[in-house]
C-alpha cells in the first residue's frame, strides 16, 4: 500500500470513529496521522538525501589533480 493509500485507510477509520462517537479513537487516529506524514517526510527526506550525495573522497581527489601544477 501506498502513502497515499494508508493517509485515505486512516482517515475512513477515523470519520467512521466520530461518526459512532468514538471521540478518543478519532483523536488518537488523527495522532497517527500526523505520525505517519512525519514518517513519509524523513523517508523521502533520506531518499533526497542519498541522491544527491556524493564522494569527497574522489572529490577532494579531483581538486588536487587539477589544482596542482603537473610535474614531468
Amino acid at each position: 500500500m501506498n502513502e497515499a493509500g494508508m493517509m485515505k485507510l486512516l482517515g475512513t477509520i477515523r470519520d467512521d470513529a466520530r461518526a459512532k462517537a468514538m471521540f478518543r479513537l478519532a483523536e488518537h487516529i488523527d495522532d497517527a496521522m500526523l505520525l505517519a506524514a512525519s514518517e513519509f517526510h524523513d523517508k523521502h527526506d533520506t531518499l533526497i538525501r542519498e541522491r544527491n550525495a556524493f564522494d569527497v573522497g574522489s572529490l577532494a581527489g579531483d581538486f588536487r589533480n587539477t589544482a596542482r601544477p603537473a610535474i614531468h
